[in-house]
């Protein structure tokens, strides 16, 4: 799936975008998916029927919330309106600096979330495989 979203964004004219999505998603974000597969202990045997519980119902409500803020924009979206990155642009500028013009401008925050996000992930597999704290 992933390769398959480099070769859409090299069909769009965005060569920079296929090569990180190419080395960052398809390579280094699978590996890091399989080595928590394989640091997981998944001989455990089952607690048995689980129960909700109030950390459980927690975790449900905000993955609800999480899921309805991230799509949201997304519904805003689809509105057929075109975006910035027009044809002409990508003629004045090109597709690596109008990228980072976008990217370090006015998306600084989401990309540091993002980072923080992958951050977050990698020590919690971590303290996953971990036997003994």
């Amino acid at each position: 799936m992933m390769i398959a979203l480099a070769v859409i964004y090299l069909l769009h004219h965005a060569e920079f975008i296929f090569v990180i999505q190419l080395m960052v998603y398809a390579g280094a974000v699978a590996m890091l998916v399989v080595f928590v597969i394989m640091l997981l202990d998944l001989r455990r045997e089952s607690e048995g029927p689980s129960r909700f519980s109030g950390p459980k119902l927690f975790g449900v409500l905000m993955s609800g919330l999480l899921l309805l803020l991230l799509l949201l924009p997304i519904g805003a979206r689809l509105t057929g309106v075109p975006g910035d990155m027009t044809e002409d642009a990508l003629v004045r500028q090109g597709s690596v600096e109008f990228l980072a013009d976008k990217l370090f401008g006015p998306y600084v925050l989401p990309f540091e979330v993002a980072s923080l996000v992958l951050l977050v992930g990698l020590v919690g597999a971590v303290s996953l495989a971990k036997k003994k704290l």
